[in-house]
């Protein structure tokens, strides 16, 4: 799974360029703003995989293709569909998609952040397989009920009252309140996992939703020594979709600071593996060069 073109808030991606959905191989139906609360509660019956793409992306297109067709052997179990990032910042922003290609599931009306870049067809059954399980353990029956015959379903587990909160906030443009909230419940819960990745993604957010990205990144490669500067930077180049670039830059601090301020860079670096996602080939790749550096 490799980085992508960046997008959300933004304007990298040219409008102009946006077109239709993909239409090469398995049909895949489109989310909108307008439908997104129907695709949440058909969550509460199958699992749904959302894929997050955009025209300018051929790799996102291509792999939005690519998990409908993997998702026909798992006919009835879940479902795939497509959201165009451009046209619904509003979800993409709800879900903290920061760079297509990206994939979402959204099980028993509770979100799952998946992966983020390209796989092959092996790696997506083995993600669906995870859902699958998930969405046993959250008592989603084996496949869809069909209309009018459904037996009454376990009522799914409820979100977290502070994540409910952060989600909002996110989808209204309002990280610090997001921040707060997670913060919250890392407090209220210290083991929430989903709420420490939250976190991580709200306050990236927060730092660079109004930030110049470009100027970010020239400011740190004028003074490569400044820890604060390489900080900007790669919050820059992970909201522009360079993951690896981010990861690089930080893991070459680690080498170059001691202390208190290697472990200050350490920890930044951690929490934007928590903004990518534990799946992304890039976490992997720059979690062994953090591990090389501190040895």
């Amino acid at each position: 799974m490799t980085d992508d073109v960046p997008i959300g808030v933004h304007g990298a991606v040219d409008l102009s360029l946006l077109g239709a959905p993909p239409t090469a191989g398995a049909a895949v139906d489109e989310v909108t703003e307008e439908s997104f609360g129907a695709i949440v509660e058909r969550s509460r019956r199958l699992p749904i995989i959302i894929a997050f793409w955009a025209d300018v992306s051929p790799a996102s297109r291509e792999l939005t293709t690519l998990l409908a067709e993997v998702a026909q052997q798992y006919a009835g179990r879940l479902a795939v569909v497509g959201c165009e990032v451009q046209r619904n910042p509003a979800i993409a922003e709800a879900l903290q998609v920061y760079a297509v290609p990206a994939v979402v599931g959204i099980i028993a009306g509770r979100p799952a952040p998946l992966f983020q870049g390209v796989a092959t067809a092996e790696q997506i059954a083995a993600v669906y397989e995870q859902v699958l399980q998930i969405a046993a353990s959250a008592g989603l029956p084996a496949e869809e009920p069909s209309a009018g015959g459904a037996p009454a379903e376990p009522a799914p587990e409820p979100i977290p009252p502070r994540h409910v909160e952060a989600l909002e906030a996110m989808e209204r443009g309002d990280a610090e309140a997001a921040v707060a909230a997670y913060s919250r419940a890392l407090r209220e819960n210290p083991k929430d996992a989903d709420a420490r990745v939250g976190l991580a993604r709200a306050r990236h957010f927060q730092r660079t939703a109004d930030a110049d990205l470009a100027a970010l990144i020239a400011a740190a490669d004028a003074v490569p020594g400044d820890i604060e500067a390489a900080f900007g930077a790669a919050d820059a180049e992970v909201a522009m979709g360079r993951a690896s670039a981010a990861f690089a830059r930080l893991v070459d601090a680690v080498r170059a600071t001691d202390g208190a301020r290697r472990e200050s860079v350490r920890e930044r670096l951690v929490e934007l593996f928590e903004v990518v996602g534990i799946h992304a080939e890039a976490v992997a790749e720059g979690r062994r060069a953090l591990a090389s550096a501190l040895n």
